[in-house]
């Protein structure tokens, strides 16, 4: 359902808004994620759905020198990895932005790289390289894919897509100089006068340097 922010909309609709956002800001989805709005945004709201998340978002924009946004997020330390496949997107603008997102802070102009899903712009790799610095932008003119994948290397990040969450084509890559400890999750902006909604499913995140690897038994070669 489309929620409208319009002037001189349901002030009732508003006040149910309010309401399911607060609920949803209060609890934790699913163990260890948290949520917020992120900016001057009116308050979006978050919700369990299956194996991943169903958000809705107000949000001028995540671009230029500070962001307005919802983020389910969780904390990362060191080198990780996100990966989401994207449904039911109600995307009303065509820069509307869902996806993922690798963030130094929680404030709105905050070190970032982040890979969305548009309205009807594509696919974006998007980064901010210094605080409160301006945006950059990587494009791709595919729509149809539904698979986001979002990797940091060290000071390295890596943004990619799928169209079956198993082959994988890198859209960009940015340097950030980031601290060891940041957040990664998920982000949603409207860029409209009315929310934006949609299904964060098969959502697999992975703080790479807390796995550990051996060779177990007496095995031939060291693996």
């Amino acid at each position: 359902m489309r929620r409208s922010l319009r002037q001189g909309g349901s002030l009732a609709l508003l006040v149910l808004c309010l309401a399911v956002s607060s609920r949803a800001a209060a609890q934790t989805p699913t163990s260890g994620w948290n949520s917020l709005d992120i900016g001057a945004t009116l308050p979006g709201g978050t919700g369990g759905a299956n194996d991943g998340f169903s958000v809705y978002a107000a949000g001028s924009d995540i671009w230029n020198q500070s962001d307005d946004f919802r983020y389910v997020y969780r904390p990362l330390n060191g080198d990780g990895l996100i990966i989401t496949r994207l449904t039911n997107f109600n995307a009303p603008d065509a820069w509307s932005k869902a996806g993922l997102m690798i963030r130094e802070s929680l404030d709105g102009g905050s070190r970032h790289a982040s890979m969305f899903h548009t309205g009807s712009q594509g696919l974006a790799f998007q980064h901010r390289t210094a605080t409160n610095d301006w945006t950059a932008h990587s494009a791709a003119t595919n729509s149809s894919t539904t698979w986001v994948k979002l990797e940091r290397q060290g000071s390295t990040f890596i943004g990619s897509y799928s169209n079956d969450g198993i082959t994988w084509t890198t859209l960009g890559q940015t340097s950030i100089s980031m601290g060891s400890s940041v957040y990664i999750g998920l982000a949603l902006t409207s860029h409209s006068s009315e929310y934006a909604s949609v299904n964060f499913m098969n959502v697999y995140a992975s703080d790479i340097s807390a796995w550990q690897s051996t060779d177990i038994g007496s095995v031939s070669y060291a693996g």
